[in-house]
């Protein structure tokens, strides 16, 4: 499993926010406590004290955090998702099912900015795997940053996701048009049961004479190179 140094995360979230925000709210921030009691309250008062802006100005410390903690797409975090992460690193409880159920207690409360910075957070959680059904839920959203936030440039799918679970998401991600090379894991995590329904999809897009992303070809061709080519050159010729 890819593992982060969640204390070197903490120090690095600290010091970005400090230039990112005001003093005042920085402050607020730094002196919380955050126990199972407050955690609630305080992730939700985030969302007004920091701003929903993307990250201005210090090149250096961007890059600093997007070199030493990677296969996480930072660009696409705000000053608030930012603080509420370092929020949910602050967190400790010694007994796992306790955090288990903080966490999934803050997923069942959350309005649609906290839940998706709760989806991005994925990766960072103590007890990571515990978290295997929460995103497998997720992905069975039709709300559009949620799906976005747990397909996209999140490193937590490819490594905890079962196969079945995986192919669900991919399959969904080919049907809600998302950006395919986002994906991480797209490649490694690439299986028959996955190429074989990919194949069926592109056969019915093929024969509505519906766009299909080329780059569905790269997960089929490896178990189905004859088939894939079949259909390829179908492809070409209905776009040709």
């Amino acid at each position: 499993m890819f593992a982060y140094n969640i204390a070197l995360l903490r120090t690095t979230l600290s010091e970005f926010l400090q230039k990112q925000s005001s003093a005042e709210s920085f402050t607020w921030l730094i002196g919380q406590q955050v126990t199972p009691q407050n955690i609630n309250r305080d992730f939700s008062l985030a969302g007004r004290k920091f701003s929903r802006q993307k990250p201005v100005g210090d090149p250096e410390q961007f890059i600093y955090l997007t070199g030493n903690f990677p296969q996480t797409n930072w660009h696409s975090w705000n000053i608030t998702d930012m603080a509420r992460l370092y929020q949910l690193l602050q967190l400790e409880v010694p007994d796992q099912q306790a955090y288990i159920d903080i966490v999934e207690k803050l997923f069942l409360q959350a309005d649609l900015g906290e839940l998706t910075v709760l989806y991005k957070a994925l990766p960072f959680y103590a007890y990571a795997e515990a978290f295997i059904t929460r995103c497998t839920e997720g992905i069975r959203s039709n709300i559009g940053p949620v799906l976005e936030a747990i397909m996209l440039e999140n490193n937590y799918p490819a490594e905890y996701l079962p196969e079945a679970a995986w192919n669900q998401m991919i399959l969904k991600a080919i049907f809600t048009g998302k950006d395919l090379l986002f994906i991480y894991g797209l490649q490694r995590r690439k299986n028959t049961a996955l190429a074989t329904s990919i194949l069926g999809y592109a056969e019915e897009r093929l024969a509505a004479r519906r766009d299909i992303d080329p780059e569905i070809w790269s997960l089929t061709t490896p178990f189905f190179p004859e088939e894939t080519e079949i259909l390829t050159s179908k492809f070409l010729q209905q776009n040709s």
